[in-house]
């Protein structure tokens, strides 16, 4: 029988929850090749440069 560890926790988002992030947490992905249609990672909004990582806080405001 294989054990399981449940974690509960006031937050969602898993690695990216707020409350979990650390300064230089960023992506492997590129700006711009992770958004969603209803939510553009616009360079602006986030202080980012084109063809920087994504940084912590564009992945944890889109969870």
């Amino acid at each position: 029988m294989e054990e399981y560890e449940l974690v509960i926790s006031g937050a969602v988002g898993g690695t990216w929850a707020k409350e979990r992030l650390y300064p230089d947490l960023k992506t492997n992905n590129l700006i711009g090749s992770y958004e969603l249609s209803d939510f553009p990672m616009e360079l602006d909004r986030f202080q980012v440069s084109s063809g920087s990582h994504n940084p912590r806080r564009s992945c944890s405001s889109i969870l």
